[in-house]
């Protein structure tokens, strides 16, 4: 019995290796990895260089800005005081005046004289003190004094520098308590002499450390700010705000280096940053001599811990900012990567299917050109239905068949040829 496939069936190709597949496709991830990586840290090493920059030149600036505060308050303290030691010293002047003119003309009258003093004092109401002493050096000229207090000034630096140097001019003292006044007082004084040229005694003036401090206060320094006033021995006379912590400052020696090291270049005037001694912060001084000639020194500090409380504000809101930045880029890298692995997916699964596509193609391209050999006009014998294999020799139809295609035959019998040869043998079903 001749028996051939109703198709014929095509072998199935070998699909890609999964190993195989995987490792074309592993160059390609790498590499868009590493460079989503570069990338990603790239961009987000920019906007962090770009935020740090910015940060510090924003800190430059808020020091630059508190140098400039610094010195524009010294100078305007340095004006101000100048000026008012200008006034004294005219008021000074006019009283020596007074004096010497009396003595040309005998004596000193004590009740005129006294009243001079008490109406130079009325002009200048910032004064604690307004005296004048005669030569042993009581302050026997101007108002009443209490009795209690000491009105001798003979134990005084001051004093005793004028007695003895008729050219010492305008002295300023150290701070002193008062003997009349009993306060923290400045003294400016100066000689008057006799005719002939004799110490006939001073003239002096006290300012109030007090009423300093109250000048002073009237300029805002922050929190941990300070204005200062210094004697020639960076001694201080006056600071303002006063410290609860560190106590009554007047009177203690200032131990500056960076203020000690800024004198010695012999200017007027300078900025430094530098930390202060008395409460370890860092900050911004600038410092000025009173009149550019007077031994006294005028600072100005500003502590970075107050004029950066802005920048700080701004160096928090910038972090937040980059980091905010940083998780979003890298959120954001992730899903690139994950929609550039799910595409590379697909087109993976795509040129898997058009493989196998092609390879069905070829499959069954190569079945088709096997059976048309068998189509067309077939040479057969019409006895023995032998077939002519075109090689001049004669095959029988099932050695043709089987050579030709991918047919196999079995054998069996008809019904019409078991009754003809094989009547007596009992044909069973499935022959």
């Amino acid at each position: 019995m001749l028996r051939r496939p109703s198709s014929v069936e095509p072998s199935m190709p070998n699909p890609i290796p999964a190993p195989a597949k995987r490792a074309q496709a592993s160059g390609p991830s790498r590499l868009f990895t590493r460079a989503l990586v570069a990338g990603l840290l790239l961009l987000n090493l920019v906007v962090a260089t770009i935020g740090l920059y910015s940060l510090r030149q924003s800190r430059n600036h808020h020091d630059e800005r508190a140098a400039v505060t610094t010195k524009n308050l010294s100078q305007i303290l340095d004006e101000n005081l100048t000026g008012m030691l200008a006034k004294v010293d005219l008021a000074l002047l006019a009283v020596v005046d007074e004096a010497e003119h009396q003595l040309t003309l005998g004596d000193l009258h004590a009740a005129q004289f006294s009243r001079v003093i008490i109406r130079e004092h009325a002009r200048l109401p910032e004064l604690t003190a307004f005296r004048a002493t005669d030569a042993s050096g009581d302050a026997v000229y101007g108002p009443p004094t209490p009795v209690a207090r000491t009105s001798s000034l003979a134990h005084r630096d001051y004093y005793r520098r004028h007695r003895e140097s008729p050219d010492a001019g305008l002295l300023i003292s150290e701070p002193l308590v008062g003997g009349i006044s009993g306060k923290w007082l400045v003294i400016l004084s100066r000689r008057y002499n006799h005719p002939d040229g004799a110490f006939a005694g001073l003239v002096y003036a006290g300012v109030s450390l007090e009423s300093l401090s109250r000048n002073f206060s009237q300029l805002d320094v922050g929190d941990h700010g300070a204005v200062t006033l210094l004697d020639p021995a960076l001694t201080i006379i006056a600071r303002h705000p006063e410290d609860p912590a560190q106590g009554n400052l007047v009177g203690r020696s200032l131990k500056a280096p960076g203020l000690m090291e800024a004198l010695k270049s012999g200017g007027t005037y300078g900025t430094f940053l530098d930390r202060s001694p008395l409460d370890g912060l860092e900050k911004v001084v600038s410092y000025r001599r009173i009149g550019g000639r007077h031994p006294f020194l005028i600072t100005v500090a500003l502590a970075r811990q107050d004029y950066l409380r802005d920048w700080r504000s701004e160096f928090w809101k910038l972090s937040a900012f980059i980091t905010a930045f940083h998780i979003l880029s890298i959120l954001s890298a992730y899903l690139i990567y994950r929609e550039w692995m799910r595409s590379q997916r697909e087109f993976a699964e795509q040129e898997r299917a058009h493989a196998l596509l092609n390879a069905q193609k070829e499959e069954l391209e190569a079945t088709l050109a096997r059976t048309k050999r068998l189509e067309g006009l077939i040479s057969i014998c019409m006895h023995c239905k032998k077939i002519n294999n075109q090689e001049d020799s004669w095959d029988h139809l099932e050695k043709y068949l089987t050579e030709h295609t991918d047919a196999m035959f079995s054998h069996g019998i008809c019904p019409d040829c078991h009754q003809e040869h094989y009547p007596a043998i009992p044909r069973r079903r499935d022959s």
